[in-house]
């Protein structure tokens, strides 16, 4: 059987922490109807994700970085820092292309907007 990526359990976290109404609001996604753009703040869904995993007892977390640098790597990946304003504020983003990305990260837009 083989091993989910990081990346993958990474989505599927933020996702299951979306279904229990945990976390995610407007000021983590914004999607950009003009360019197919998704801009994520991705240092706060880390941050959900790590406590996530933490507090279900498993310290075997992979690190923001190692999952930055898997993301990188992901056809719908396109811009690792980006400032951008998502409601009042401005927040450093990474930026991903909506018609490229998977199923779960399409979902998080569509629940976000």
């Amino acid at each position: 059987m083989e091993e989910e990526s990081p990346v993958t359990i990474f989505w599927e976290t933020i996702e299951g922490l979306i279904s229990k109404v945990i976390v995610i609001r407007r000021e983590h996604i914004k999607h950009d109807l003009n360019t197919g753009k998704i801009y994520i703040w991705f240092a706060e869904l880390y941050r959900a994700y790590e406590k996530d995993i933490r507090s279900r007892g498993n310290d075997n977390v992979r690190s923001r970085q190692a999952i930055l640098d898997q993301l990188k790597e992901e056809p719908y990946f396109i811009k690792g820092r980006c400032s951008t304003r998502i409601g009042k504020d401005t927040r450093t983003c990474i930026v991903l292309d909506y018609k490229k990305c998977p199923e779960s990260i399409q979902r998080l837009v569509k629940d976000k907007n």
